[in-house]
Parts: structure tokens; C-alpha cells; sequence
């Protein structure tokens, strides 16, 4: 559920962004990008330490195991939407 706050932000942004845009268009396109490609780094990155994991077992892979694997998962649902 969203509350009021956050969507009263939510439109906020959607605003400050749509004005950058008029000004300046290829900047904001540009920093689109890079955040689209840093969020999509993220499983990507999970994606290889759990695998790392796999190989080399030790105290460390415990704790890890249970975050990593749902970065993982919650990407590969996302996509199914």
C-alpha cells in the first residue's frame, strides 16, 4: 500500500523530471542510463558472489546465502511481469 507521503514524492520527482527534461534532454537521458545500469548491476553482482559462494564454502557464505539469493530471485520475477 502506498502511503501519501510517498506518492505526493513520487509525483514530486516525476515533475523535477520532466522539467529537467524540457531544458536539458540528453543529460537527463544520460542519467537515466546510468542508473538503469547500476540497478542492473546489482543481481547481476549478487548473481556472481553467490556463485563464488558455491565454490568456496565458509563461514561467510552462511550469512550471505539468504540476501543474495533473493536479489537474484526478485530480479528474474521482475522480469516475468
Amino acid at each position: 500500500r502506498i502511503s501519501y507521503v510517498t506518492a505526493i514524492v513520487a509525483l514530486v520527482a516525476i515533475a523535477c523530471i520532466a522539467a529537467a527534461f524540457l531544458f536539458e534532454p540528453k543529460a537527463v537521458l544520460v542519467s537515466y542510463l546510468a542508473a538503469a545500469v547500476t540497478i542492473g548491476a546489482i543481481p547481476a553482482g549478487a548473481l556472481a558472489v553467490l556463485m563464488i559462494g558455491y565454490l568456496v564454502r565458509g563461514d561467510w557464505t552462511e550469512g550471505l546465502h539468504l540476501p543474495l539469493t533473493a536479489a537474484v530471485v526478485r530480479e528474474q520475477l521482475k522480469k516475468l511481469d
